[in-house]
């Protein structure tokens, strides 16, 4: 079921608080004011039941967190289905957009503090000198007498490998998904590293001279979220 259909059950379930209880003729004029304060309410129900730490008392087998949140959803989906709001298309058509603004910024902050934390990791398991980040790749690639970046493909591949196990509907893989990809994105970005190391480029000092000569940081996420936004509503 999706959203809207939740709507008209939960409307056609409350039918009878839409009739007058004497002459059971049709409320057209329900105060929607009113009507979203009762909202409110079970909000504030649900809050209480947070902070007590109860359990509901009509249900008792559930916390009062999870009836009130229920409730909450029963009078939303009620409200919905009766003035035939599209409350799946909105909430659809807002998923996407917030995929594409602050976010999306959040979610890159969030990844990459991961990520930094997960090649530190790996820099004091795999590595024989921690000062050197592409040292594994390094003694490797000398044992075998092979290029360091073929090393580097091998180790990607595994974690390229379960994503699109993942994408072909191999999801009940040891590892979560978003481990595998945390892993490959640090993988590119030691890539990346690489061929600066083999180019003669300093990474940092080269970021830098572009961050003074480009745009700002603010203005190059909000010029990407807009890109992003567009290319999704051209697939929409």
């Amino acid at each position: 079921m999706n959203l809207n259909e939740y709507a008209a059950q939960s409307r056609a379930d409350n039918d009878k608080w839409w009739h007058d209880p004497v002459t059971r003729e049709p409320l057209v004029d329900r105060n929607k004011g009113e009507l979203i304060a009762l909202m409110h309410s079970e909000l504030s129900e649900c809050l209480e039941g947070v902070r007590k730490k109860l359990m509901d008392d009509k249900l008792p087998h559930r916390t009062m967190e999870e009836v009130e949140l229920a409730d909450l959803l029963i009078r939303v989906f009620d409200y919905a289905g009766n003035w035939n709001l599209d409350l799946e298309g909105a909430y659809q058509e807002k998923r996407l957009y917030n995929a594409t603004r602050a976010d999306v910024q959040q979610l890159m902050e969030a990844v990459f503090r991961e990520c930094s934390e997960t090649r530190a990791a790996g820099q004091k398991e795999y590595a024989h000198r921690e000062e050197n980040a592409l040292d594994n790749f390094d003694s490797e690639a000398k044992d075998l007498q092979i290029d360091r970046k073929k090393v580097w493909a091998i180790f990607a591949g595994k974690h390229w490998r379960g994503v699109r196990a993942y994408i072909n509907g191999h999801k009940s893989q040891r590892e979560d998904v978003r481990g595998r990809i945390k892993d490959i994105i640090v993988y590119l970005i030691l890539l990346w590293a690489m061929i600066d190391d083999e180019e003669g480029v300093d990474t940092v000092a080269n970021f830098n001279a572009r961050a003074m000569q480009g745009e700002s940081t603010e203005a190059r996420n909000a010029r990407l979220g807009d890109s992003l936004r567009n290319s999704i509503d051209r697939k929409v």
